[in-house]
């Protein structure tokens, strides 16, 4: 995949974003700032965020069915766009039926 739009799974290691970003984010709408991004094992792309309230880090994963595209539930944002990090979103995540934080939505804060 082209490193450019994001990272690979090896540097986020590397960098310490996989261990100190906590896995299950707050449910709900949110406010996070885009830190890093890098291509997971399963087509996604995992998305590295900060809560700007509370610091906190946490990871979202978004899928691509089309094979270009990687964005949440709603179609909205395409996170693979390169140049994009340090920007701040409103975040909606809910938990899906298996359990799981599912990233519904995301808007820029422009």
């Amino acid at each position: 995949m082209n490193e450019k739009r994001a990272m690979t799974m090896k540097q986020a290691r590397e960098s310490g974003l996989l261990t100190e970003s906590a896995y299950l984010p707050p449910m709900g709408e949110w406010i996070g700032k885009l830190l890093a991004k890098c291509w997971g094992n399963s087509r996604n792309l995992i998305c590295f965020f900060e809560d700007v309230a509370t610091g906190k880090k946490y990871k979202l994963s978004v899928f691509s069915n089309e094979g270009t595209l990687y964005r949440p539930k709603d179609d909205g944002i395409d996170f693979s766009e390169p140049g994009i990090e340090g920007q701040d979103y409103v975040i909606e995540t809910a938990l899906s039926s298996k359990g799981n934080p599912a990233w519904l939505t995301a808007t820029l804060i422009e």
